[in-house]
């Protein structure tokens, strides 16, 4: 069993989990991040029934970088101590996407930020995450511009340029290839 001394850096400082009606909407994942996410639950699962040595610095480990990749899903703030830079990097990184991702969606200006190249930024959140820098800007764009879609009345013009995109076309490209069909259609769903 996991000693709790373990998880005296982890805080949860702000959950919102409810909609304008003070209802808590669907929560829909992209078949990406649910594999993701199952095959660092399913490590964690396999670390815990284990016998190996140091199992729970690995379990530690694997939670870290669940908390990490799910901070812009879930606005989960993980307090972490300097030892991992890459994690780090990426916390950092997924912080100010999720404050400025509506004003630019280019990596190279969050590298900038970090004083780190795009190049650097990149191959740090895939080491973490598995996936590009670019990715997780898409996913946020595309988590924001779902629950708009779902759980507002605003057009689709004025969600295209509340996220950043210079004109609605733009958007309704972006999003339909990343979801495979149109805002229109999928706020018909």
């Amino acid at each position: 069993m996991i000693k709790d001394h373990h998880f005296k850096e982890f805080t949860i400082q702000n959950v919102d989990l409810f909609n304008a009606l003070n209802q808590i909407p669907n929560i829909v994942l992209s078949p990406r991040i649910i594999e993701r996410v199952q095959s660092i639950v399913e490590m964690i699962d396999e670390f815990s029934g284990s016998a190996i040595p140091n199992k729970e610095s690995a379990i530690i480990s694997l939670i870290k970088t669940l908390l990490v990749y799910c901070d812009s899903k879930c606005n989960l703030k993980l307090h972490l101590d300097g030892s991992n830079t890459l994690v780090n990097i990426v916390s950092r990184f997924k912080d100010h996407v999720s404050r400025q991702y509506t004003k630019e969606h280019k990596v190279s200006y969050y590298a900038a930020l970090l004083n780190i190249s795009p190049k650097y930024l990149n191959e740090a959140v895939k080491t973490i995450l598995g996936v590009t820098a670019k990715s997780i800007i898409q996913e946020q764009l595309i988590i924001q511009a779902r629950k708009e879609l779902k759980f507002s009345h605003k057009t689709i013009k004025e969600i295209s340029y509340e996220l950043g995109f210079p004109e609605p076309f733009h958007f309704s490209s972006f999003f339909k290839t990343q979801i495979g069909i149109s805002p229109s259609d999928y706020r018909l769903q």
